[in-house]
């Protein structure tokens, strides 16, 4: 029987890093230049859909202080688990709801838009979620914007990782041949798909 106690307090030690979080650390960055920093007892419920972004201060205090921030006044927010303060994600607010950065350089942002939401977990990893039904499911739309220039929607992610959804991908970089034939012939999943548009490089990069 102590044996048994022991194993089942063991498991839930072990799933503790991996209990997702709704109210998480961050920064919120405004259009108006205003930084607003959240840790500590201050807290930030992960945005979704379309909604006003919700912080506290004190948030496990009496004291317990809200604030809601406009959708159209926040330029992004950067958010982390409290156990893993070195694994950020950036959201930012689009057309049609919140999205996450996938990857970013200097010359190409990817975002994922969910219409579910999102959750943070323990170990530092982040989960878009995807909700399917009978008849019918929702959808993670992708985002791509190029040297600064405007946002571009790509669709949906389909849920395997198709020649027609590789094609998508490779169509969006085609001023960079080489990288558009990379996604194109890869078999990769659609995640790992998306990770490679990190080597696009500009037309005047290939100058150099």
């Amino acid at each position: 029987m102590k044996r048994l106690l022991f194993c089942f307090v063991l498991l839930i030690a072990c799933a503790a890093p991996l209990r997702a979080a709704s109210l998480v650390e961050g920064t919120v960055w405004l259009k108006d230049g205003t930084v607003e920093l959240f840790a500590g007892e201050d807290r930030i419920e992960i945005p979704r859909k379309k909604g006003a972004l919700r912080t506290f201060r004190n948030a496990f205090r009496k004291t317990k202080q809200r604030r809601n921030y406009r959708y159209d006044e926040i330029d992004s927010v950067v958010l982390w688990h409290s156990r893993t303060p070195d694994d950020c994600h950036t959201f930012v607010p689009l057309p049609d709801g919140w999205g996450r950065v996938l990857l970013q350089t200097p010359r190409i942002c990817v975002l994922l838009r969910s219409k579910v939401g999102y959750s943070l977990y323990g170990n530092g990893g982040m989960a878009t979620f995807v909700r399917s039904g009978v008849f019918s499911s929702s959808s993670v739309e992708i985002y791509l914007r190029k040297n600064g220039g405007p946002l571009r929607s790509l669709g949906r992610v389909n849920r395997t990782n198709s020649d027609a959804f590789r094609r998508r991908v490779a169509e969006s970089v085609a001023d960079d041949p080489e990288l558009a034939d990379r996604i194109r012939r890869s078999s990769t999943s659609r995640y790992k798909t998306l990770l490679l548009l990190r080597d696009y490089r500009m037309p005047s990069d290939h100058l150099k």
